[in-house]
């Protein structure tokens, strides 16, 4: 089972940006811990981070055939565009959005 993890705009920036907010873990340190937890349970992950939403796009075109499911952070995107939320409902399974205040 392959699932991908589409980090939008700005989310590199995690650790740095509005620790207050967001907290003080690293991009790197959220994937690491997803990277863990999809290996203790069997599951390929394909992460991606991009600020730019027609990457984020492309990348979902490219394994809408071979994923089984996606994690979709979209972050400013939630709020200027539908593109990204609504390309995911083309996956037969489960796709998941969330915000990053909410996880931390």
């Amino acid at each position: 089972m392959k699932i991908l993890v589409l980090h939008g705009p700005n989310l590199n920036l995690f650790g740095r940006r509005e620790p207050h907010i967001y907290g003080k873990t690293t991009l790197a340190e959220i994937n690491a811990q997803l990277q863990q937890l999809a290996n203790e349970l069997g599951v390929a992950l394909d992460i991606i981070q991009s600020n730019h939403e027609g990457e984020l796009v492309d990348f979902l075109h490219t394994h809408i055939d071979d994923a089984q499911g996606a994690l979709v952070n979209p972050a400013g995107l939630t709020i200027r565009s539908a593109t990204t939320y609504r390309l995911t409902g083309h996956f037969e399974d489960p796709t998941e959005h969330c915000d990053a205040t909410v996880l931390n």
